[in-house]
């Protein structure tokens, strides 16, 4: 009787049970509604969000590794300032959002999954000001990721 090693054992039920997740993509999606004219679908490997308000404000696109805490969530008809509050919660960051003038009554649609909370906060950010524990978020965006001798550094909130 032959024994088989162990790690042999463990990389065959490792890749056996792997095979069905291979090759799938999440996809985040806002659809044509009441008010809206745009709609909205990403596929990614890797995360994902969509985030739709009304009239041709929609906007989708894959995770960017801009911050490290990652979820899923999905809401419907919210205000800017719930989609924030809801972030913080979610995520642990104390995230604030103050709307222009124009986007004071917006309502949006938001879809996310496994994704962290960057791809959010840049459409919140072009809708008005954003911050993440004080920081604002304009500043975190353009110095979100550096690369320091070849690896990736995120900026810490603390």
């Amino acid at each position: 009787m032959k024994i088989v090693p162990p790690m042999i054992v463990l990389l065959a039920f490792l890749s056996f049970n792997a095979l069905p997740v291979c090759g799938q993509k999440l996809v985040c999606a806002c659809e044509k509604g009441a008010g809206r004219e745009c709609a909205t679908k990403s596929s990614c490997p890797d995360g994902c969000t969509a985030l739709c308000g009304s009239g041709n404000f929609c906007y989708s696109a894959c995770r960017k590794e801009g911050l490290e805490k990652r979820f899923t969530l999905s809401l419907t008809k919210t205000s800017g300032k719930e989609i924030a509050s809801e972030l913080s919660k979610t995520t642990g960051y104390k995230i604030e959002f103050k709307a222009h003038p124009k986007y004071m009554t917006e309502r949006y649609d938001l879809d996310v999954k496994n994704d962290d909370a960057f791809n959010a906060l840049n459409f919140l950010s072009n809708r008005g000001s954003v911050k993440i524990n004080d920081i604002p978020f304009a500043d975190f965006k353009w110095n979100r990721v550096q690369e320091e001798g070849g690896k990736t550094v995120r900026p810490e909130f603390k």
